[in-house]
Parts: C-alpha cells; sequence; structure tokens
C-alpha cells in the first residue's frame, strides 16, 4: 500500500470581498490570474496537512483570536493534484492556546465555474445592450413590476404650427346649400360652366353643399386679404356680409367652422407677418379655384363676385391629399440625462399627441418605426368637420399599418363653428318678395281695368245723351215746322208768322238745354273717370306703401341667429386649435431610482439565451430560470452553480466589488 506523505497547503486569506451568499463574485479569466489575485491578498499558510476535504473542520496551529479577520482559505492537495480549491470560512473555534477548528464550505463558484459552459437558459433579467450604434435605445419593453410614481413631468412640447407654412394657417369653411335653381339665379341666369363640379371628396360619392374657403394665421397678425394662384382674392370678412345681407344668399349657409387642413392639394406660402399665399392643385387640375357668382345686393342691384369655392376632380386621387410632417429625433428632451435606455420607453417616457379638445394619443416612441415621428392628417369636408391626426409606421412599417391608420391617432370632429346671422329684411325679401310684387302688380292691374271700365262708362254716357238730345230737337223742330204750317194754312198769314217764330224760339230753347244737357253729361263722366283713376292711383299707393311697411318692419325686427357656433373662439383664442405634442416622462425622483437600480440589475429579458456572463465593464447582473449549465465536474456542483444563477448574481469583472460607482458601459 503506498504512503501518501502529508504535503497539501492551506492559505487563510482576509479581505475577500464576497461571502457565501453568493449575490457577488469575481469573474477571472483563467486560473493564474484568480491564483495570483488571492495569494495577493493579506494570507497565511499552513502547509503539511493530509488531504483537505471540500467541506468540513480543520485545524491550524494559530491561536483563534490572531485568524478571527480571515474570512476566506483556499487549498490545494498537492498528493492528488496541482489545482487549488476555494472555500469560505464559515466558524472559527477555539481549542488551546496554539490550536484552531477553523470550519468551512467549498466555494463552488471559484472552484468550478471555469470547467463549465452555459447552454441555452430561461433568463430573467441581465444587463443587456441598451444603445444601439446610431446611439438610439435598444427595445426593452418587458414589464418590470416597479413603483414609477403616479406622476409625469413635461420635458418638452412640439407644434404642429413649427411645422412649416401649411400648419401656421387655419381654413374657415362655409357650406352653402345652393341646388341647381338657386345657382341658376344666382349666376344672374349664368350656370357654371362644366369645369366645376360641385361633389366634393370624389370616391363617386355626392354632396349637396358647395364649399368656400378662407385661410387665416394661427398665430400672430391676421390679414383678411390673401391671393390665390397669384389673384388677389375675396377676404372672408366681405364674404361674410354678403351671406348676411344679400337676399339670394341669406338662409343658404349649411354650415361654417374652421378646421386645421383642407382635404385638397395646396401649399402655403407667407410673407411677412400679413400676406398669405396659396397655391392649388396642379397645372390644369386646380382643387380651390375662384367661381363668378352674381349676387344680390340690398339695394336690388346685383354685382358678380369671385369666389373661392372647393372644386373637386373625377382625375384627383384622394390619398395624394394625405400631408404629412415629419418631427425629428422622437425622443427630443426625453433624452437628457438618461443613462438606461429603457426610461425612454412606456410606461417611463412617453409622447402625447393632442388637439387639446379632449382627443388624446399615447406615443410609445418604441413601437414607431424610424428615429423620428411622421405625422399623416387626412382632413375632410362636411357639415362638421373631421381631421385625422395619425403616426406613420407605428407598431409596424408595413403598408397595413398605415392603411389602419385611425387605430395610431385621433380624429378631431369638435363642432369648431362659427355663428351666423341673417339679415331678417333680406331673408323677409327673399321669402316674401314675390308675394309683394304680386300683390302690387294684382292692384295696378285692378286699377288700370277700373280706369278703362270709367272711361268706357263716360263714352257711353255722352253718346246716349247725344242721341238722345238729337232725338229731342228733331222731334222739336217737326212739331214746330208742321204746327206753323198747319196754323198757317187755316188762320192767315200774320197769325203762321207768329206760330212761326214761337216754334222756332222753342226749337232754339231744346237746342240750348240739349247743349246744356250734353255739358252737364260730359262733366259727370270726366268726374267719374278722374275719380275712378284717382281711386286706381291711391290703391296703388297703398299697396306699394303696405309693401314697404313689411319691408320696414323686417328691418327693425332683430337679426336671425342662422347657425349658432361652437368653440372655435375658445379654442383659437386661447390656441387649442394646433395639434401639440407634449413629451411627458416620470419624475426625477423616480428616474434616480430606476436608474440606480437598472444600472445594477440590469433589465428584464424573458428569453432563452444564453446569459450575458462578461458584455459589461465592470459587472453584469443575471437572474435565470431553471438554468442549464454543463460540465465535465460532478453534477451536485452543477446543480450548485445552476441554483446561483437561478437566484441572481452579480458577476463582477474588477476586485472592486459592490463599487457601483465604476462605470459600466457596454464592451
Amino acid at each position: 500500500m503506498a504512503t501518501i506523505i502529508p504535503n497539501s497547503e492551506v492559505r487563510l486569506i482576509k479581505n475577500v470581498p464576497f461571502s457565501n451568499n453568493y449575490k457577488n463574485v469575481i469573474q477571472f479569466n483563467n486560473r493564474s490570474s484568480q491564483e495570483n489575485y488571492f495569494k495577493g491578498l493579506p494570507n497565511i499558510v499552513a502547509e503539511n496537512y493530509k488531504y483537505v476535504r471540500n467541506n468540513g473542520t480543520i485545524k491550524v496551529p494559530y491561536y483563534r483570536d490572531e485568524i478571527l479577520e480571515y474570512n476566506y482559505l483556499m487549498f490545494k492537495n498537492k498528493a492528488y493534484g496541482d489545482r487549488y480549491f476555494y472555500a469560505f470560512i464559515t466558524n472559527i473555534s477555539y481549542i488551546n492556546p496554539n490550536t484552531s477548528a477553523i470550519s468551512f464550505e467549498l466555494d463552488v463558484f471559484q472552484t468550478w465555474f471555469m470547467d463549465v459552459e452555459f447552454k441555452p437558459s430561461y433568463v430573467e433579467r441581465e444587463h443587456c445592450q441598451r444603445w444601439n450604434s446610431d446611439g438610439t435605445p435598444v427595445i426593452n419593453t418587458i414589464p418590470e413590476g416597479l413603483d414609477y410614481g403616479s406622476e409625469y413631468i413635461t420635458k418638452d412640447f412640439k407644434r404642429l404650427y413649427d411645422m412649416g407654412d401649411k400648419a401656421k394657417i387655419k381654413w374657415i369653411v362655409i357650406g352653402l346649400a345652393l341646388d341647381d335653381y338657386d345657382l341658376t339665379h344666382v349666376t344672374n341666369g349664368t350656370q357654371p360652366t362644366e369645369e366645376y363640379h360641385w361633389t366634393t371628396l370624389g370616391e363617386g360619392v355626392p354632396n349637396s353643399i358647395q364649399y368656400m374657403v378662407f385661410p387665416m394665421r394661427e398665430y400672430g397678425a391676421t390679414s383678411n386679404m390673401w391671393e390665390l394662384n397669384g389673384t388677389n382674392t375675396i377676404d372672408v370678412i366681405t364674404t361674410l356680409w354678403y351671406l348676411r345681407n344679400c337676399p339670394n344668399f341669406v338662409g343658404k349657409v349649411a354650415t361654417i367652422y374652421v378646421t386645421d387642413f383642407l382635404p385638397v392639394r395646396y401649399s402655403v406660402n407667407l410673407s411677412g407677418n400679413i400676406g398669405i399665399q396659396i397655391t392649388t392643385g396642379q397645372t390644369g387640375n386646380k382643387q380651390i379655384d375662384l367661381v363668378p357668382i352674381w349676387v344680390q345686393l340690398p339695394d336690388e342691384t346685383w354685382q358678380e363676385v369671385n369666389f373661392p369655392f372647393i372644386i373637386n376632380y373625377e382625375s384627383d386621387d384622394e390619398r395624394s391629399t394625405i400631408i404629412t410632417h415629419s418631427i425629428s429625433d422622437k425622443y427630443g428632451a426625453l433624452k437628457n440625462g438618461i443613462t438606461e435606455s429603457k426610461l425612454l420607453m412606456y410606461p417611463y417616457s412617453y409622447v402625447q399627441m393632442t388637439d387639446l379638445q379632449g382627443n388624446n394619443f399615447t406615443i410609445k416612441n418604441e413601437y414607431v418605426n424610424g428615429n423620428n415621428l411622421t405625422l399623416a392628417i387626412r382632413s375632410s369636408l362636411d357639415i362638421s368637420n373631421k381631421v385625422a391626426y395619425t403616426i406613420q409606421n407605428y407598431l409596424n412599417n408595413n403598408q397595413l399599418a398605415n392603411e389602419l391608420y385611425l387605430e395610431n391617432g385621433i380624429i378631431n370632429s369638435q363642432p369648431n363653428r362659427l355663428t351666423i346671422v341673417d339679415d331678417y329684411m333680406a331673408a323677409y325679401i327673399q321669402g316674401n318678395m314675390n308675394t309683394i310684387n304680386q300683390n302690387i302688380l294684382a292692384t295696378q292691374q285692378q286699377a288700370t281695368l277700373n280706369n278703362q271700365i270709367a272711361q268706357n262708362t263716360a263714352a257711353n254716357n255722352i253718346a246716349n245723351t247725344m242721341i238722345s238730345n238729337n232725338a229731342n230737337l228733331w222731334k222739336n223742330a217737326s212739331n214746330s215746322v208742321g204746327g206753323t204750317l198747319a196754323s198757317g194754312i187755316e188762320g192767315g198769314g200774320k197769325l203762321a208768322l207768329g206760330s212761326s217764330v214761337q216754334s222756332l224760339g222753342n226749337t232754339a230753347s231744346t237746342i240750348i238745354g240739349n247743349n246744356a244737357n250734353m255739358s252737364i253729361a260730359e262733366n259727370d263722366s270726366l268726374a267719374l273717370v278722374d275719380n275712378t283713376f284717382s281711386r286706381g292711383e291711391l290703391a296703388n299707393q297703398q299697396a306699394i306703401a303696405g309693401a314697404m311697411a313689411k319691408i320696414q318692419d323686417a328691418r327693425n325686427i332683430a337679426d336671425n341667429v342662422n347657425l349658432q357656433g361652437g368653440n372655435a373662439m375658445f379654442n383659437y383664442g386661447y390656441r387649442n386649435m394646433s395639434i401639440k405634442f407634449i413629451y411627458k416622462q416620470i419624475t426625477q425622483e423616480y428616474i434616480d431610482l430606476l436608474q440606480d437600480y437598472f444600472g445594477k440589475y440590469g433589465y428584464k429579458v424573458h428569453k432563452v439565451k444564453i446569459p450575458n456572463i462578461h458584455t459589461r465593464q465592470n459587472w453584469n447582473y443575471i437572474q435565470t430560470v431553471g438554468a442549464n449549465i454543463v460540465g465535465n465536474i460532478p453534477q451536485m456542483f452543477i446543480e450548485a452553480l445552476e441554483g446561483l444563477f437561478n437566484q441572481g448574481i452579480t458577476v463582477w469583472h474588477t476586485t472592486d466589488v459592490g463599487n457601483y460607482n465604476l462605470p459600466n458601459n457596454e464592451i
């Protein structure tokens, strides 16, 4: 039987910066650096031991109190090999002044970890790659289950107003309910030419409302004047006057509201502080055009006015009217002071898109494909405006997501209407003018008829009187001549001469009487005609005066509020009508707490993978569920190592264990 010479070495070590709870361990690149590190710490050596087992108790020739500071040991059974085993001192017992008993247990990690390897395991959390090569955060949205507070602070905000001239204006939209009859009369007998297609929005959807549009600046100085394709255009104030006071427009306003954008192609150029230049459509295919319309002024004269109407063309593709704006750097001010990229993700950070009218959409930047936010705007024309603001390439970057745009944004359908007032007199004239004119015409026609009847009656009376007088004259003359002749024959010449003279006198008297009767008849007839004419004139004057009195009464009645306004005055006055992007983040207190936590323990991963053992400068934290470790060592030690990683372990790549002030960037 071979004799084993006791030559095992035991080295007691102090100041070892980790313990047998395995919360912290040091990973060495090789056994040589491992051995040199421990031998470099304060240590004492006891030699010539028999075989030292992995766990148990050994006696050392030292007084107990002088070795109480030693917390670690390494030993080598030289007779059986040349490797060191590492162990934690768990207790030191007094035996006598020259001997102490040291209890110890094997350090599984330092002894065996270099002999094993990890296979893909379910990793609960670890230190991950935080940033991509372009500086953007690596996406990690696994919930941490940590308290992050209940309040958010605003780190920054951006307005749609800041994204170009097109976003600096609003549009006043006036919808008119004009049918073919109205157009025939409004245009003073001239129909619109064929180029004007009054249906809007295309896609075969008819619309009986015609829309006039007027731009206005959202902030700062405003101007009523604007240019459309280089032509000075009527201002909205004058147009509202027409709509209020002109009889052929009164009551035709179906809607009037303020909206952000129009569903047509146009560009905007703002020169100075007041000018607005609008260029619309393409060559030969304008979508806002000036349409000549005749309006009836309150004084009943007509005036031709060029109004800016929305004109829809069959060849237009509605999708080409989608307006897009890009917001560079979707994280913006959220990155300030952030070292842990996960804090740039929801729920720690997000961007709130809001119209400040109750419509909000939470943008989780981690789901936006690309580094920028791209806003797509789809507007419409209707009795009540509707505008959709959506984030392109949200959740994924394929066309399907862009088609389902309403899922990724907000729809503003708030009634930002303006009040429209109708002049009651103009409305009365519009609704009653035909009746008024007909009543006056009927009175005039009746007066003319009465005059004609009176004239005919007078002429007939004169004629009848003349006929009667002539008959009497001839009768008297005949009687006189006949009587004279008869008397002369019977009574002699002197008597006949006297009778003749008497007869002539009677005839003369008859003639004079007849003439007087004729004069009386003529005077009566003329008086009848004059009276009838005067009564007719009076009736005409009374009819006209009555109509004018009704018009004057209508003038004295207060104007009608035809359409009630909405929230436009409040929203516009307080600048609530522009989409805003509010960058929100948890409070600094929780940022500091979570950055410290993530810096020490990494992020939740929930993946089956090989754990990151050495991917940071100074430490890696790893926690697994059912770690999968293999190696040519006893199974009990493999199970022990797996247990260490399942409970969570910090592997240090420096001997300055526990110093979390060290930099720990990715390597």
